[in-house]
């Protein structure tokens, strides 16, 4: 009769190696990738309720000054949106009064609260339904040495829909040769090739104008000297007719709200 101990062996000594192999990969920080970098990023699926972005501004502003980044999202597609991740980074500098995009000065706008390594700033969510809004703001601050010129910000969008996750970047991602590549073909004519570009598609971007607080100043004078004269006239009209009459204007529906993704508590669905 052989004996039980030999029999396991061969066995044990396969099972001692096996875990002494996945040792050294986890003690080397070795680990094999679920998505490759390489990997083909699917396509975005038809969209039934319009773009995917409806709102995206920075307004100008001056050194020493502040901005506010806001985005609006809408959910388009049939199914809701999960694993929602916004991130923004500024990229590019063009100095007034436009001599060309160049690198980023030192004492450049920053986003308040970011990671001073990266200089990002983020945005999330799990869940947003279909054919509801997301809506997401991000403060930024102008050191009071920033140099004059415009500042471009680039975008990048992923998340999930039923199982299948997606990635969207802006302009700002590309080379310009890869650029050029995914939006020119041969005859000179325009496309916009995703598989060159290896996303699911393409954000729209924003830029700060940092400009001299004069050039600033009066265009909020000019705005609010066209609203104070609006004022003034309705004023008037509502005067010549009398406290209780009326302009004959319907009273604009009610505005829905968006959901922010920077609150603290979530709201039911559509609210």
């Amino acid at each position: 009769m052989s004996d039980p101990a030999r029999q396991r062996g061969p066995a044990a000594r396969r099972f001692v190696l096996a875990g002494l192999v996945v040792l050294t990969l986890l003690v080397s920080g070795l680990s094999v990738p679920v998505v490759s970098a390489a990997a083909t990023v699917p396509p975005l699926p038809r969209a039934t309720g319009g773009e995917l972005v409806t709102t995206l501004s920075l307004p100008a502003s001056s050194p020493g000054g502040s901005s506010t980044l806001s985005i609006t999202l809408l959910d388009p597609f049939l199914y809701a949106m999960t694993n929602l991740s916004l991130t923004f980074g500024w990229y590019s500098f063009n100095p007034y009064p436009g001599t060309g995009a160049g690198s980023l000065p030192g004492d450049g706008p920053t986003f308040q609260n970011s990671a001073s390594e990266s200089g990002l700033a983020s945005a999330h969510d799990a869940y947003l339904p279909a054919g509801i809004a997301w809506a997401a703001t991000v403060s930024v601050v102008v050191p009071a040495a920033a140099p004059l010129g415009t500042y471009s910000v680039r975008d990048n969008l992923t998340f999930d829909l039923s199982g299948v996750e997606y990635q969207l970047a802006s302009r700002g991602y590309f080379s310009n040769v890869t650029w050029q590549r995914a939006t020119i073909l041969p005859d000179g004519g325009p496309t916009l090739n995703l598989t060159v570009l290896n996303v699911s598609g393409v954000l729209p971007e924003t830029a700060l104008f940092v400009q001299q607080t004069s050039t600033v100043a009066l265009g909020l004078d000019v705005i609010l000297g066209a609203a104070l004269l609006a004022v003034g006239a309705g004023a008037y009209v509502a005067f010549r007719r009398g406290s209780g009459s009326s302009s004959g204007a319907r009273s604009a529906p009610e505005p829905s709200q968006p959901r922010n993704a920077l609150g603290t508590k979530r709201s039911n669905d559509g609210d």
